[in-house]
């Protein structure tokens, strides 16, 4: 059974999609609730370029996030639709347990170390079914450790 918080997020490009979304859905019933949608000036939080480039270099060239405490409902193509929204996403990969069920974390793999800083710090806070997704940088030592397997960082 999946708890719901009673709340969730929405973001739009534009004010106009945003305003007409809200007239759809606003009094709408979803499992036997009526929807009440507010407006936030809240966003996602993004890092200048000078401030990613700065950070990863530190990280050196890695591109490679983990992502823990992922809950056992989300899906693979629903974590790739999160990160997404950063436009490098190379790939997305759940683990799973020999059972089937995914294992509780992911590695999602960008095409740079920038692209892979900005989705760390926009969604460092973010939450999934109820969770709240914890996103590092992967070391070699996560996957080998958690996966049994050696591959490099980007």
């Amino acid at each position: 059974m999946l708890l719901s918080q009673g709340y969730g997020f929405m973001e739009f490009k534009s004010s106009s999609d945003a305003a007409e979304a809200m007239k759809l859905i606003d009094g709408s019933v979803l499992d036997s609730h009526a929807l009440q949608v507010k407006s936030s000036d809240k966003r996602l939080t993004t890092v200048s370029s000078k401030t990613a480039g700065t950070a990863s270099s530190s990280r050196g060239n890695n591109c490679k996030l983990i992502v823990r405490n992922v809950a056992f409902q989300a899906s693979k193509q629903e974590l790739a639709a999160l990160f997404s929204a950063f436009d490098s996403l190379k790939r997305v990969r759940l683990p799973k347990q020999i059972g089937g069920e995914h294992r509780g974390f992911a590695f999602v793999e960008f095409n740079s170390s920038q692209e892979a800083q900005v989705a760390k710090e926009s969604l460092k806070s973010l939450h999934l079914y109820g969770r709240h997704l914890v996103v590092e940088w992967a070391k070699e030592e996560d996957e080998q450790a958690e996966l049994g397997a050696v591959e490099g960082l980007c």
